[in-house]
């Protein structure tokens, strides 16, 4: 019986990093890592292998979900972990 609270916080935990990421925190996040200006730019010409060979652009275009697009990214930049 005592196994439940933990699996519960573990279920609860997950839950969390699971929520979707708005699309103006996506850009916002990406701002911040590339600057406002090289950010757009890219997003548009870097292909990213884990996204299926796509661009940030392609891939948020063909409906990959914005977290996952942001850890792509995340991965690629090589950022700390809390910009995750």
């Amino acid at each position: 019986m005592w196994h439940l609270p933990i699996l519960a916080h573990r279920v609860l935990r997950q839950r969390c990093t699971l929520l979707p990421m708005r699309l103006t925190e996506f850009w916002h996040r990406m701002t911040v890592a590339l600057g406002p200006g090289y950010a757009e730019s890219w997003a548009h010409d870097y292909v990213i292998g884990s996204l299926g060979s796509r661009t940030v652009d392609q891939a948020l275009a063909a409906g990959l979900d914005t977290k996952m697009v942001w850890r792509a990214v995340h991965r690629e930049l090589g950022l700390p972990p809390s910009a995750r």
